[in-house]
């Protein structure tokens, strides 16, 4: 009898676990007509561009999160997000198909002083920016701003705390630690931390945004950021949507080559 109790009690641990889950997604793709000197399509003999017809994905993904409730205004969040492609393609160098390669965190949250969270996680830009470009695309298209928002990114091995909205203002922390701490050309240790602050006021439609991030140890990985700012701001609301966008970033030297702060580069297909 007890046997067949223990084990009955185990066959329900499944479905009291899931009480608490949220599966959550969104499913996008159409059709493209491809042809430009930036594809990756062969040139014809003349080196001119040649036309393509393509089905592509433009960002699937696919979620779980959940909370429980420790009391006193207290909740343990986590989440596991995955990137996913309609179009049977795929890169796991870019966590695409690869499970929790979007934001992947545990956290805690409280009503009065915000969240905090460990795990892959999007920097300020990734999540809560990009105002001035706001669509999706594939690999293959050719719009969007990929030159302004190529720093937009997750960071692995990282702490991340979001204020509470105090009306209409709110701020945020990111710290991505260096866990290699490799050994840099001088027979040093690296120290390839990044640090990231955001800054937000938004309302009656009004938006301001701020973004900085540096990198520590920058020259010592070969290429990378040191200083980077981001400032954004406009207006939507009313049917009318406004953005402006300006950037400054120092030392930087390559795309989508090396880590930063233990996470990646990519782009608006984040």
């Amino acid at each position: 009898m007890n046997k067949k109790l223990i084990a009955l009690a185990l066959a329900a641990l499944p479905a009291a676990a899931m009480a608490d889950v949220t599966i959550y997604g969104q499913i996008r793709g159409g059709y493209e007509y491809n042809k430009t000197y930036s594809s990756t399509l062969s040139k014809d003999a003349n080196g001119k561009p040649q036309g393509s017809s393509e089905i592509n994905d433009w960002t699937s993904r696919l979620g779980f999160k959940g909370s429980e409730d420790l009391g006193n205004g207290l909740k343990a969040i986590w989440q596991v997000e995955s990137r996913l492609k309609i179009d049977g393609s795929g890169d796991p160098t870019k966590q695409e198909g690869n499970l929790g390669g979007r934001d992947t965190f545990i956290g805690l949250a409280g009503d009065g002083w915000g969240q905090v969270r460990l795990g892959r996680l999007s920097n300020y830009p990734n999540l809560d920016m990009e105002q001035v470009d706001p669509g999706y695309y594939s690999d293959q298209s050719v719009g969007g701003l990929g030159m302004f928002t190529r720093l937009d990114t997750r960071v692995n091995n990282a702490i991340r705390y979001d204020s509470p909205n105090w009306y209409g203002f709110s701020y945020m922390v990111l710290w991505g630690v260096d866990e290699a701490r490799a050994q840099a050309s001088d027979g040093s240790r690296t120290n390839n931390q990044l640090i990231n602050i955001g800054l937000s006021y938004e309302n009656s439609g009004y938006f301001g945004k701020y973004s900085f991030v540096n990198m520590g140890d920058s020259n010592k990985v070969g290429s990378g950021l040191k200083d980077w700012h981001r400032l954004e701001a406009g207006y939507n609301a009313n049917n009318i949507y406004a953005a402006f966008g300006y950037q400054q970033v120092r030392g930087y030297l390559g795309q989508a080559t090396t880590t930063v702060g233990g996470g990646d580069h990519c782009h608006w297909l984040c």
